[in-house]
């Protein structure tokens, strides 16, 4: 039971930027979507971090199974704000001149820019619960 409540918060909080509603409904605090985060245990989220519980994602999103996810199969990993905004996300991060599919290093890149453009509130290079608290109450 603890092992499934673990998981279902660990996959809410990966998507921490644009999954505020789905965080308040399950009533995750800021401080234990840190613990998830912060894959190494050191008590810091760094983007590493951050980017190694985002991998899963994309994953999982690509069903096919080709190493690169299209615009539906990238909007699937997405929650909240940042599904509504996927299509200008997927044009703007995806790279390389692939204009239908975006490959691993588009989609950390994407993800990366959530870290230090939208969760890292003091651009340390670190999470804190305050930041989170600030990004997980916004669409509340």
């Amino acid at each position: 039971m603890i092992r499934q409540s673990m998981c279902a918060v660990l996959a809410l909080s990966a998507t921490l930027s644009v999954a505020n509603a789905a965080l308040a409904q399950v009533a995750v605090t800021p401080e234990v979507a840190l613990r998830f985060l912060d894959a190494n245990k050191d008590g810091m989220v760094t983007l590493n971090d951050y980017l190694n519980v985002q991998m899963p994602k994309m994953t999982a999103g690509d069903l096919d199974q080709n190493g690169e996810l299209t615009y539906k199969e990238f909007k699937e990993t997405l929650e909240g704000r940042a599904r509504t905004n996927a299509e200008q996300s997927f044009r703007a991060f995806n790279r390389d001149g692939r204009e239908r599919t975006m490959n691993q290093r588009d989609f950390l890149n994407y993800h990366a820019y959530v870290f230090t453009g939208i969760l890292d509130g003091d651009k340390d290079g670190f999470l804190t619960a305050g930041e989170l608290g600030k990004v997980m109450s916004q669409d509340r």
